[in-house]
């Protein structure tokens, strides 16, 4: 299959403007606010069709703009409130309209002095049966766009993944998998080849954009696939405009799209609209270093099919697909309705006394999903049942018989919880919960287990899961745990200075460099040379933690200085690869520039911090997911306030980290 043709380049200054590029001053100033091409159809109201139908107030057309429309700030301000509404209604990515069950759709009054009301602003006619009918919701099978009179459309369609189904075998291998037929008529698309989109110059229907129909109300959601790269983009008819006689989605053609791939609408099942989303952008994104072939092994039967795990896996791709729309760091998908109802309905997994696999697999997803919007949240409590699943698992038995033997998911869930576990310690100033079970698993103290410096067996091994050396896994864990010795000595009045010592050096020593963690016989893949740099940013790192534990948390001990250093040292040899193993290494490695940029004076250090968190050179949709902004924003308050303090205090960072509720994943 040929690949999709690139994204246009940005035009350069100066250069002449495509005929029709310009958008007509005529419009309504609504339209014009949010930059979009305005009908110019006014009802007997005197409001454009494209307000009515999005249930804007249309604040009506003129030559002259008025003067608050010439304060820029304000008419930012108007902008974002209505992404706000468009987004509540299910009008952008993410927001489901056709499921939604809660209140009827609003109206938005844009002036203050503005009141909905029938006579402003009529119902729009694809939610209503008639002017003097009550709004009603939209079927399952019915589209607010694709009901339109003239036009049909066959809605027997499956999404591909790359290479793989979610019904088993290669992508198109199921019955069912076949292109949508648009039908013939004076207001749709006249013809549509086999293989996707083309033709561009037909997909305009008099200021209408009938392609978009989805269980997603006015969007749906397309894949284009480059070589290796895979890109989400979000389709809205919102965010369509035209230029010349072609329409252009998000600045990039239609044409571009020929490729697409679209999202079925049958929620809860198999080819569920989210599901795919997430089989398709989002699982490999929630395990950056894992093996993608290991994580479809486990993820796609888990999620696929109704259960805990896929509505949790639906409610992170929901997550991904908000972020990804808004692209605003400020943003929180959380806050939204539909997707706090679809949160609220897995609370019900918290209430049960016994968790199972589902239910830690769930759980999982969960904590990802506070991740991806921002970083905080109430990981906590799903991370108790991802550890009581585990330790139901480990009950009476070797934990390292219990790796060896169980199934790959079994053992992928419980290394997953034992990683969170080990980074929540750092923000809850409290002992990991697997403390003894990581003793049992990692301690390179344990002649019984392993020779550290040999390969980890790999039913053992963190390495390739997390990016992570199992002995670097295990000092972490004690590092947390000297952190609570040291507090609770302190509290009481018993602290030994000598056996603070004695511990803390006790640790270093395993976390010495290692030439290579793979042999030099054949070429790294990407994900190893990521996983090699992310667990050595780890190791040199938790030298960092040790010493803040041991000397205390002030930058200017020469020992914190030289393992910041050391660290930093990584990540400048981490910039210089490809931008796939740079995000990889930077998103997986957000404890190591936290800690280093808390711990540090040095102006270059906390430039250098701030470069990687802020993931340059990543596409801007995916730069506003995680929780790399939310450390910046406590590294910025920490820098601030060390300015006013001076260099002779300590460094309260994991005070500001546990009050922030931060998870350092």
């Amino acid at each position: 299959m040929p690949s999709a043709p690139k994204s246009p380049q940005a035009k350069k200054p100066g250069a002449p403007k495509a005929k029709g590029a310009v958008r007509a001053k005529s419009g309504c100033y609504t339209c014009r606010i949010r930059r979009k091409k305005c009908d110019e159809r006014q009802n007997e109201h005197g409001h454009c069709d494209t307000c009515v139908r999005l249930r804007l107030e249309c604040l009506g057309f003129g030559a002259k703009r008025p003067d608050w429309l010439r304060e820029t700030t304000r008419v930012n301000g108007v902008r974002d409130k209505i992404k706000g509404f468009l987004a509540s209604q299910g009008m952008i990515k993410g927001h489901s309209g056709a499921s939604h069950r809660g209140p009827e759709p609003g109206f938005l009054a844009l002036n203050e002095d503005s009141t909905p009301s029938s006579s402003e602003s009529p119902p729009t006619p694809t939610l209503t049966l008639s002017p003097t009918e009550p709004p009603r919701r939209l079927q399952p099978h019915e589209s607010a766009m694709r009901d339109q009179p003239g036009f049909s459309y066959d809605y027997n369609v499956h999404s591909h993944l790359r290479g793989v189904s979610p019904f088993g075998g290669s992508a198109g291998s199921h019955p069912d998998m076949y292109p949508p037929t648009f039908h013939n008529s004076p207001d749709s698309i006249a013809a549509w080849p086999q293989h996707g989109i083309a033709n561009q110059s037909q997909a305009v229907v008099h200021g209408r954009f009938p392609v978009y129909a989805s269980s997603f109300s006015d969007t749906y959601h397309a894949r284009i696939e480059d070589e290796d790269m895979l890109y989400a983009l979000p389709i809205v008819e919102d965010d369509c405009s035209m230029v010349g006689n072609a329409m252009v989605v998000n600045n990039v053609p239609l044409s571009a799209l020929f490729n697409m791939q679209y999202f079925p609408s049958k929620p809860g099942g198999a080819n569920d609209e989210l599901v795919t989303h997430y089989l398709g952008n989002v699982m490999e994104l929630q395990y950056l270093l894992a093996d993608r072939n290991q994580i479809q092994s486990i993820l796609i039967p888990s999620v696929t099919s109704p259960s805990a795990a896929q509505n949790a896996a639906r409610l992170l791709a929901a997550i991904h697909s908000q972020r990804a729309t808004y692209r605003s760091h400020s943003f929180i998908a959380l806050q939204d309705k539909n997707t706090a109802r679809q949160y609220e309905e897995l609370l019900q997994v918290l209430h049960k006394t016994r968790h199972d696999e589902d239910d830690a697999l769930a759980a999982i997803s969960i904590i990802s999903s506070f991740l991806f919007d921002g970083g905080s949240g109430a990981w906590q409590a799903w991370l108790k049942v991802s550890y009581d699943y585990a330790r139901s698992i480990f009950h009476n038995r070797d934990p390292q018989d219990v790796l060896q033997t169980c199934s790959e998911r079994t053992r992928f869930i419980i290394k997953t919880a034992i990683w969170f576990d080990v980074l929540a310690a750092v923000t809850t100033q409290e002992s990991p919960r697997f403390i003894r079970y990581i003793r049992d698993l990692y301690s390179p103290e344990k002649s019984a287990i392993y020779d550290p410096a040999l390969p980890s067996p790999p039913a053992l091994s963190m390495l390739s899961v997390m990016g992570c050396e199992n002995q670097i896994v295990w000092a972490l864990a004690e590092a947390s745990d000297l952190a609570v010795w040291k507090r609770l000595r302190q509290d009481n009045g018993s602290l030994s200075m000598p056996e603070l010592v004695q511990r803390g050096t006790n640790l270093e020593r395993y976390l010495t460099a290692k030439p290579s963690l793979y042999p030099s016989t054949t070429p790294k893949t990407e994900k190893e040379i990521a996983r090699e740099l992310s667990s050595n940013i780890f190791r040199a790192a938790t030298l960092v933690y040790v010493r803040s534990i041991v000397s205390g948390d002030f930058p200017h001990v020469p020992e914190i200085v030289l393992a910041i250093d050391e660290t930093m040292g990584y990540a400048r040899t981490t910039e210089r690869h490809e931008q796939k193993v740079y995000s990889s290494v930077v998103r997986s490695t957000v404890f190591a520039f936290f800690i280093c940029g808390a711990l540090s004076d040095d102006p270059q250090v906390q430039k250098q911090v701030e470069e990687l968190l802020s993931l340059s050179g990543e596409d801007p949709a995916l730069s506003t997911m995680g929780n790399a902004t939310s450390i910046r924003r406590l590294l910025d308050n920490i820098w601030a306030d060390r300015r006013e303090t001076g260099a002779c205090a300590p460094v309260p960072w994991r005070d500001v980290l546990k009050d922030a509720n931060m998870l350092l994943v």
